[in-house]
């Protein structure tokens, strides 16, 4: 299955609340209450979820390496994980390389323990 990479979902900071198939208004942008948007890559994960920016995925980069945790990010060009997060040397991870073999476990706004937390 592949999702569809115009959709959006919101983050309300002032609320704490998720809001998906959000549509960017600027008229609701205030300084009171800002939103977080966060686009759809398109992609989806082995459980057909779908996967956006700041969702953090986990599995491994490489069939010999560790389970970790790792955040989806839009690096200018196409969505990564954060290898830099995990401080680790070899680049960016394009997430097209790697989502059937990731699972979406949460994301940076509702779980920013995960961003913390070693698999």
């Amino acid at each position: 299955m592949k999702a569809n990479r115009f959709r959006l979902r919101a983050w309300s900071a002032h609320h704490g609340e998720m809001h998906h198939n959000a549509t960017y208004d600027p008229e609701y942008e205030t300084d009171i209450n800002p939103w977080i948007y966060m686009q759809s890559t398109g992609l989806v994960d082995k459980n057909d979820k779908e996967i956006f920016e700041g969702d953090v995925v986990r599995g491994r980069l490489y069939p010999s390496g560790d389970d970790l945790d790792w955040p989806v990010v839009w690096d200018g060009m196409c969505f990564v994980l954060c290898t830099e997060c995990k401080e680790l040397d070899g680049g960016e991870e394009p997430v097209a390389c790697h989502n059937n073999h990731m699972t979406v476990i949460g994301n940076i706004h509702e779980n920013p323990e995960l961003l913390t937390k070693e698999a």
